[in-house]
């Protein structure tokens, strides 16, 4: 004989059983919710901890890198000029040969002029004059000045009549090649206004102690520069432009101010310096080849001309 029915106490039993799994299963739920979201409180309790820690790390790691870039900003400008200081020692090195190649040259004139006496004397004077007198005549008065280099034009007259039908020559000098370089840069002080400026290989003093020096191989390499300039100024539409000179850590630099797109400045006066260097003969004799760059004006000025700017520094971490 069958079962019978389910009684009613059967039904309670079964679904007081039902409940109390459920809720059961549903209280070990909650509690392992309970427990994961403490845990992820104390996470998150932790990374706020950690979070100004990290702001302060990451602040310190910017720093760095602008001080990266400031320290690239230094050892550069400062290499460039060390270079451009190794060159013009190098300029005057070469121009002791030029000057040996010269003092040759000369005497090879004056066997030239073996026949005739009165012309050898007057080229005589007119060397005795460029390496005797020259250099001290600065120490006697106005008037005395005046009338023996006005005696010197009269005699320099004399010689270029005679020799005026040579090509022009310079000695040749012995031994390799010197490269240097010529830095231009361009600087913009105001809308529309540029300063195109030229860092030479040449020391400072032959514009400085002008008077003192003789010309020689640095100041024909300076000419030759500014000549360049002012080319360059005359194809610009600007022959106006004036060239102002000075020195800076020793070296000779060139300036002239200009008018037009500064991307296109910087590239013609090179170009006009490039062409004008490349046109000296007495460069070539002394074997002496200049290579214009256009560079950065960053990499020309010294770098606290553009300090790192600390506030914009706390504002862009925060």
């Amino acid at each position: 004989m069958g079962a019978g029915p389910r009684r009613i106490d059967n039904a309670y039993l079964e679904v007081d059983r039902w409940v109390r799994a459920a809720v059961g299963n549903a209280l070990q739920e909650f509690e392992q919710l309970t427990r994961e979201e403490d845990e992820v409180r104390a996470q998150i309790a932790e990374l706020e901890r950690k979070l100004p820690e990290l702001q302060r790390a990451q602040k310190a790691a910017k720093a760095e890198a602008r001080r990266a870039e400031q320290d690239r900003a230094r050892s550069l400008y400062e290499s460039l000029f060390d270079v451009l200081g190794e060159q013009s020692r190098a300029i005057e090195l070469r121009a002791i040969a030029v000057r040996e190649a010269e003092v040759a040259g000369d005497s090879e004139l004056l066997a030239e002029l073996v026949d005739d006496p009165a012309r050898a004397a007057a080229l005589q004077e007119y060397l005795d004059y460029k390496k005797r007198v020259l250099p001290g005549l600065n120490a006697f008065p106005d008037s005395y000045r005046g009338a023996v280099h006005e005696h010197h034009l009269a005699v320099k007259a004399e010689l270029v009549a005679y020799f005026e039908d040579r090509e022009p020559w310079y000695p040749p000098v012995r031994g390799k090649d010197l490269d240097v370089d010529v830095l231009v840069a361009v600087d913009v002080p105001e809308e529309d206004l540029a300063v195109v400026m030229a860092v030479l290989p040449i020391s400072a003093e032959v514009q400085l102690k002008w008077s003192d020096r003789h010309d020689g191989l640095a100041t024909a390499f300076a000419a030759r520069c500014v000549e360049g300039m002012y080319r360059a100024a005359i194809g610009l539409g600007q022959p106006e432009a004036q060239v102002v000179m000075g020195g800076h850590r020793g070296l000779l630099v060139a300036e002239i101010q200009l008018v037009g797109d500064p991307g296109e400045l910087g590239p013609a006066v090179a170009g006009g310096m490039q062409a004008a260097i490349g046109r000296g003969l007495e460069l070539q004799a002394a074997r002496v080849h200049g290579q214009v760059k256009v560079v950065s004006v960053d990499d020309v000025l010294p770098p606290e001309v553009f300090p790192i700017d600390d506030d914009e520094e706390d504002g862009d971490a925060g």
